[in-house]
Order: C-alpha cells, then sequence, then structure tokens
C-alpha cells in the first residue's frame, strides 16, 4: 500500500457559494488504483467503485465489489475496516453448489460489479445479480462464515422471468425497508429496465412498475403520488431514504446504439403504497446545472448518474458528484465533483473543487474529495456524510479508481429558505377549454419557459413569452388531461389543463 504523503503548499481549482460544513480525509490512498492492506494491524480495502453496500442494524457499512485483482466483502464500523470474506483466488464465473441452499465454504459467487445487496435482521448478507463474465440474476447469502445459492442461474445469464425470479441486471436501484429487499430497474442487453421487485426473505415478489424497456417517464404532477406515475426506465440513480421512504436521484435511462445514454435531473421519491412521486428536476432528457452563483435553483444539480446522494435527520438531501453528459453512465471521463443541498424546496450550491486531502482526521474547509463517480456513501447516527472510493481524478489528476474515505459534517445552524409562493404567478382560462386557452402572466414570470405536456410526457406546445396574456389554440388536441409546467426564478408550477 502507497504511504499517505501529507502536501503543505497545493494548489487546486475550487469554488465554494455557501458554507454547509466541512470535509474530512478519514485513511485511504491520494492515488489512483492503490492496493489496499491486507495484512497485519491495520487493514484497508483496495482502490474500487461500481460496487455494492448496505448498512447493518448496529449502523456498520458492509461492502461488496470488485477490482482488478480481486473480489470481497468488507465492514466498516466508524473507526477501522475488517476484512469479512476474501476467495482464495479471482472467481470469473463463480463456483456453484449442486443444489440451492446448500452451505460449502468451497462454492462462492464470482467477482462482479453492479450488484445489489441487503443485510437483514440476523446480520445475514445477501447479494443480488450484477456483472462478471456475463450478467447475472443469481441471489446469494452470506451467513458469517459462508455463502449459500438461494435463486438464479448459474450458468448462462437470464433475461426472461423465469419462476417468478427477476432477469439479470446490473446497477439497479436497491433499497432496504422494513426488513424487505427492494430493487428498481437496472441494465440488461442494450435495454434499461423499469420493473419493481421485493424479496420479503422467503421469497421474490413482483410489485409493479414496467415491464417495457426503454420505457420513458410518466410524471404526473410535481409532488402528488400516483399509481400511474413512474420514473422510467433507468440505471445508475443515487439512492438514499428520507423518513423510511426511498429517493433517488438522476441515472441514466434510454439505451442508443451509439453506446450513449441519455441521464436525467429529475428525482423521485416512493411513499408506503409504492406510488412515485416526481419531486422535481427537468423533463427534458438533459438539463445543464444552474450557474454557481445562483443562490436559488430549480434545476439544480442537472443531469447526471452514477452520483452520491444523502438525506440528513433535518430533512436535507446533500448530492455529489457523479457522471455528466452522454457517454458511459459510470465510468466516464465526465466527472464532476460539485455539492449541492435541497431543502424547502431549493437546490444550493455548495462548492467544487479539484481533489484536496490535507491532514487525515483534521477536517478543513479547503479539503475536498475530487472529481468521481460510483463511490460508496452512507449516513451514520450521527447525520455524517462517508463517502468512499469510486472512479476518478486522485491527488496527481491521474484517472483511476480510489480507495481514500472521506467524511462530510454537515452545518446544522445552516437553514435555506423557503421559496415563496409560485402559483400566483400565473392564470390560466377557461379551463376546461374546447378551443383556445389563456395563459394570464404576473410580470414577474415573463420570459420564463412555459411548456404543456400531454399525459405520454410529450410537450405539446412551449413558449418564452414576452407579454403578459398568451393565448394557444387548442383546436386540434386529442381530447384529454394535459399539463402546464412553468420554470421561473421562483420554483417550478404546474396546472392542469382539460381539453373537451
Amino acid at each position: 500500500m502507497k504511504q499517505f504523503v501529507f502536501i503543505i503548499f497545493y494548489s487546486f481549482v475550487g469554488y465554494s457559494a455557501v458554507c454547509q460544513g466541512a470535509w474530512t480525509w478519514m485513511g485511504g490512498s491520494k492515488y489512483a488504483n492503490d492496493s489496499g492492506q491486507y495484512f497485519g494491524s491495520y487493514l484497508w480495502p483496495s482502490a474500487r467503485g461500481q460496487g455494492c453496500h448496505a448498512t447493518d442494524s448496529y449502523g456498520n457499512l458492509w461492502v461488496y465489489s470488485v477490482d482488478h485483482n480481486s473480489s470481497d466483502l468488507w465492514m466498516w464500523n466508524g473507526l477501522k475496516w475488517t476484512l469479512k470474506w476474501m476467495p482464495n483466488k479471482y472467481q470469473e464465473t463463480g463456483i456453484y453448489p449442486k443444489g440451492r441452499g446448500i452451505a460449502d465454504s468451497t462454492k462462492v459467487p464470482s467477482g462482479r460489479i453492479g450488484c445489489a445487496c441487503y443485510i437483514d435482521s440476523n446480520s445475514n448478507f445477501y447479494l443480488f445479480g450484477g456483472r462478471s463474465k456475463e450478467l447475472k440474476n443469481d441471489f446469494w447469502k452470506f451467513d458469517g462464515m459462508q455463502w449459500f445459492w438461494l435463486e438464479g442461474d448459474s450458468t448462462s445469464a437470464s433475461r426472461s422471468i423465469k419462476n417468478n425470479i427477476p432477469g439479470d441486471r446490473y446497477f439497479p436501484v436497491y433499497w432496504q425497508k422494513d426488513n424487505n429487499f427492494f430493487f428498481f430497474g437496472g441494465y440488461t442487453y442494450n435495454r434499461i429496465l423499469a420493473d419493481l421487485w421485493m424479496y420479503n426473505g422467503k421469497k421474490w415478489v413482483y410489485t409493479g412498475s414496467d415491464t417495457v424497456e426503454n420505457n420513458k417517464p410518466r410524471y404526473g404532477l410535481q409532488e402528488v403520488p400516483d399509481q400511474k406515475n413512474s420514473p422510467g426506465s433507468r440505471m445508475a440513480s443515487a439512492q438514499t431514504m428520507l423518513n423510511n421512504s426511498l429517493l433517488i436521484y438522476g441515472g441514466a435511462t434510454t439505451f442508443h446504439l451509439t453506446s450513449l445514454f441519455d441521464k436525467r435531473s429529475h428525482f423521485w421519491t416512493m411513499n408506503n403504497s409504492n406510488q412515485w412521486i416526481w419531486k422535481g428536476g427537468d423533463r427534458d432528457t438533459y438539463s445543464a446545472r444552474c450557474f454557481y452563483k445562483q443562490s436559488h435553483c430549480d434545476v439544480g444539480p442537472g443531469s447526471r448518474s452514477a452520483n452520491s446522494i444523502w438525506a440528513t435527520p433535518t430533512q436535507k438531501m446533500f448530492l455529489y458528484g457523479g457522471s455528466l453528459y452522454g457517454g458511459h453512465p459510470i465510468a466516464s471521463s465526465s466527472l464532476t465533483s460539485d455539492l449541492w443541498v435541497y431543502e424547502n424546496g431549493n437546490w444550493h450550491f455548495v462548492g467544487q473543487s479539484n481533489s484536496h486531502h490535507g491532514e487525515v482526521g483534521k477536517s478543513d474547509s479547503s479539503n475536498w474529495p475530487g472529481y468521481r463517480s460510483s463511490a460508496i456513501n452512507w449516513i451514520d447516527d450521527d447525520g455524517n456524510l462517508w463517502l468512499f472510493g469510486g472512479y476518478g481524478y486522485d491527488a496527481d489528476s491521474n484517472l483511476g479508481y480510489l480507495n481514500d474515505l472521506w467524511k462530510f459534517t454537515p452545518d446544522t445552524n445552516f437553514t435555506i429558505s423557503k421559496k415563496e409562493p409560485v402559483e400566483q404567478q400565473l392564470n390560466v382560462y377557461p379551463n376546461p377549454v374546447q378551443n383556445q386557452i389563456n395563459i394570464q402572466l404576473q410580470e414577474s414570470a415573463k420570459s420564463q419557459h412555459i411548456r404543456i405536456f400531454n399525459t405520454q410526457g410529450k410537450i405539446v406546445w412551449q413558449q418564452k413569452p414576452e407579454n403578459d396574456l398568451v393565448q394557444v389554440s387548442t383546436n386540434n388536441w386529442p381530447k384529454g388531461l394535459y399539463i402546464l409546467q412553468m420554470h421561473s426564478a421562483l420554483g417550478v408550477v404546474e396546472k392542469k389543463i382539460v381539453v373537451k
């Protein structure tokens, strides 16, 4: 393992818009592709990204992932790393027992990326899918001593649902709730999925959403739950839990034969009835970030995938880094290092910088993790945000896999003010409408972007009006429900329109 070198004089490009806390480098190497430390009293995982992680009932973090040398399972207890399992040698295809549910210390899963995992109330670690030599849908349990192969295919991947077992995939959205394991979407063979599954400790249950691959989002009204709503097909979205509800941001959606992926800027929550709620973000496939000096922003961080998000006990959501623009959704060179906070309906830019580690264990406003994606992220019981590894640029600006560990302590005294009401900015009449609808605007709403969508999410009309009255002909519109949406400096306002 490389020795840690403390740099006294360091020049970096950065910008900070608002004081929200400070980063602390907790350990690991400053440099990419570090081999870690697997023997002795001081253990540390090798450089890695694109794995899966879960926290147990004691608040310990468990990480399963693979680097170029091995696959392994680690636990972080807040003070030190413990190596929980490591094969004798890297297994590209896995070694399966003769029957499912049979314990055998010689039978192990293959090394893989993009898997999903969770930990039950008995501290058993579960592993599903991902990609090794091929895409997988196998399901394993580790009881602290050995692996059990529970479900799925052993020899080849399965795109279809067989015996009520989900098909192969990698980089789904996954989460744990009430001791049940959920995952949504993921990538499989030039297609991105939008199906929702739950494992209840005994069997898999298909719980809804779309079976159509490369499916577009269905937004509905902002902040309003609806069984018809869906984020659409996606992979590599950031996920966290807020008040026992899932919250996701961004992700790659439609896959093109050019190997480019559309990426999203909107974020969603799911309520206890498994209904999706569109919280915000632009409906467009791609949206750029706001300028850093903007104090309030509706689009906010913009489109990205493989980023990190945290939800704090004070109801704030923090977002960091990820992969921007087109290209690969995980290991893209279009990385970012920006940190954002969302509160009271507003995005606020916190800062952005190249990698600057400072002194191990010492918090400093100039410390910054740097540009990276696909990092492991979690929040502890004290509300500290943690970030480990990923794919990005090291202290020497070399691109590779990382194994440095960071802690961000938010400033609990800082609060973003609530937005002023935006509904008064426009009036829509008549509604229902037959031939022509009138959009009456306040002075502050002029030159803002106004769009009208049908229920499939397609834009049927859009304009940046200069006058206070806009008249829109609906003569050729099919009868039904439409959504008018306006972005302004105060926020996003939506109104239903019914065409008779």
